[in-house]
């Protein structure tokens, strides 16, 4: 429920808008499904509920995949797998099948993960033009099916880890992020038309777009997160986070944002 006011308080006051509109775009194999059905297929990796349906497409004998998680979870293990194997594994229940996304996008010859961020806050959709890039631990090689270099970008937490966390503006790519992160919020205006119209009664929502950068400067979506941890370290705060709360403390208040892009009215 939303607190009351404190007394004497006459501005705007907003609440956080409720989970049972927010946890379908958490789901990967709905929003998959979905960003086809508004024509933005080429937007996320290739999709399949089961091995078979990849084997029809006729996949290339080194071509990658991954079996993951529909919902993320603390403990998420996701598998890279090659076109061999992968024919002759099961995908479980509440898992996925994705195929790698091609000509990506390397920072010192290493896949990276692009964090970005959106504000729905009343009606209007933001995007940060601040990102957070996990540079993965191992050098990349797109037939390379290697965890370290494919995959693992959690393991930032752990002592003497190799994955490196900067911030995008940090990065060879910033303008862009910035360009590429703008124009694909444009287009997820439809997918997350129920939560803009949820908002409008003086609600908000802070959702994190895990994507990955192809050579041709655009973002591939590979997951949202509907309620993000931004626990990170101390320079990804001052840098990403802590900017980000403040623009939307600013919105929330009726003034101009320094780093929150507006997408939409």
């Amino acid at each position: 429920p939303q607190p009351s006011a404190p007394n004497g308080w006459s501005g705007p006051r907003f609440k956080t808008l409720e989970r049972s509109v927010l946890n379908p775009l958490s789901d990967v194999g709905k929003v998959a499904t979905k960003m086809t059905e508004l024509g933005l297929a080429d937007r996320v990796p290739k999709t399949y509920a089961s091995v078979q349906d990849a084997l029809n497409e006729q996949p290339k004998a080194d071509d990658l995949w991954f079996i993951r998680r529909q919902f993320r979870g603390a403990n998420d293990k996701t598998l890279c797998l090659p076109t061999p194997i992968m024919a002759a594994a099961t995908v479980p229940g509440g898992h996925l099948l994705q195929k790698a996304v091609d000509g990506l996008a390397l920072i010192d010859q290493h896949k990276f993960t692009a964090r970005l961020y959106l504000a729905i806050i009343g009606n209007q959709l933001f995007c940060t033009d601040e990102s957070v890039l996990f540079v993965h631990g191992a050098s990349y090689a797109p037939n390379d099916p290697n965890f370290a270099s494919q995959v693992d970008n959690l393991s930032y937490r752990e002592t003497g880890s190799s994955i490196r966390v900067i911030a995008g503006g940090q990065s060879p790519f910033a303008k862009t992020l910035i360009t590429a992160g703008r124009t694909l919020a444009a287009e997820l205006e439809g997918l997350l038309a129920d939560v803009i119209t949820d908002c409008a009664d003086g609600a908000f929502a802070l959702l994190a777009l895990d994507t990955l950068l192809t050579q041709a400067n655009e973002l591939k979506l590979l997951r949202i997160h509907t309620f993000p941890n931004f626990m990170i370290n101390a320079d990804i705060d001052a840098a990403v986070h802590v900017p980000l709360f403040e623009d939307v403390l600013k919105v929330m208040a009726g003034s101009a944002p320094s780093q929150l892009s507006l997408i939409t009215n």
